[in-house]
């Protein structure tokens, strides 16, 4: 049974950017229910003592981290070393894990702490937003994006794993302002789809920076670090669909083939349009706290996507 006087809300209604989300939370998917947000240190830490630190520093690399609220009486050296810094970051995708406990009058605890300055790492915890009895952790690599996914995925792992979450709370963004281009294996392709409409208007003179740096009018709504909806406005100019078909290295002969009748129907005078999917059946998972989506689905597909009622997909 569910009892809507049991919700609670975290906090009003946010609105945060796919970059902001990327950079803050490591996932355009973010959970507001806690806090355990990125700080960037890679500027701090530049001029230490600490070799692995220092090359990426100045190599152009990055070095962010969160801090793990209260936790360090509850977690060991041991416990941090060979469990969180030696399996658990690797399991997230990183190759290695750095921690820091923050303890009073500003003193640090660590393996690693000889190699810091006291200023560098009271600045470290300040830009973590780091208090007393948290443990600091950090990650370093060659990639700024690699460095978000890892600590993003090592976010949610923490926060279940610590019980670190609010229950029966729902706090939910708008994410906007998504890329509308992205590069898979050196090629420019739609990050959504080809249909949607970029906030600036686009031209054939662009280099692969600019055109990487152009946003979308796309728009997701995420609760609780899901994804529930999702939109976009829609490109309602022909003009303006074939410029992206040609930023995407369509020929003009794969644009009349595979999408003439379209670009041919924006030429009669398509109104300006655009929309929002909910899924419903997410939402519904959510409030009801399901540990599978499948379980509020009337027809659920198995794992390999599969119907058994219907035998889809199957030959037409």
């Amino acid at each position: 049974a569910f009892n809507a006087h049991d919700i609670q809300i975290a906090r009003p209604f946010a609105h945060i950017t796919y970059k902001d989300a990327m950079n803050t939370y490591g996932t355009d998917a973010p959970d507001l229910r806690y806090d355990m947000t990125f700080g960037d240190v890679t500027a701090i830490f530049k001029d230490c003592d600490y070799k692995i630190f220092q090359s990426i520093a100045t190599s152009g690399g990055s070095i962010k981290g969160f801090a793990l609220p209260g936790l360090a009486e509850t977690l060991s050296k041991n416990m941090l070393q060979n469990d969180l810094a030696n399996k658990a970051i690797k399991a997230c995708g990183g190759k290695g894990l750095t921690w820091m406990k923050v303890l009073e009058n500003d003193t640090f605890e660590s393996n690693i702490v000889q190699f810091f300055t006291k200023d560098a790492l009271i600045a470290a915890k300040e830009a973590l937003n780091a208090s007393v009895g948290d443990v600091m952790v950090f990650v370093a690599d060659s990639s700024l994006a690699s460095v978000n996914q890892v600590l993003g995925r090592f976010r949610v792992m923490m926060a279940e794993r610590f019980n670190l979450i609010p229950e029966d709370t729902f706090s939910a963004c708008w994410i906007t302002e998504f890329p509308l281009f992205e590069l898979n294996d050196g090629h420019l392709t739609s990050l959504h789809h080809p249909f949607t409409k970029p906030t600036t208007p686009l031209h054939d003179g662009l280099s692969q920076d600019d055109i990487l740096n152009v946003t979308a009018n796309a728009y997701d709504i995420v609760i609780n670090g899901q994804e529930v909806g999702g939109g976009s406005l829609r490109i309602h100019d022909a003009k303006e669909q074939e410029t992206i078909f040609k930023l995407l290295a369509l020929s003009d002969e794969e644009i009349d083939q595979k999408f003439g009748f379209f670009v041919d129907a924006l030429t009669y005078g398509t109104p300006p349009h655009g929309g929002l999917a909910l899924g419903i059946d997410r939402l519904v998972s959510i409030i009801l706290n399901t540990p599978s989506i499948r379980d509020v689905i009337a027809f659920p597909k198995n794992r390999v996507a599969f119907c058994p009622l219907t035998k889809a997909p199957s030959s037409v």
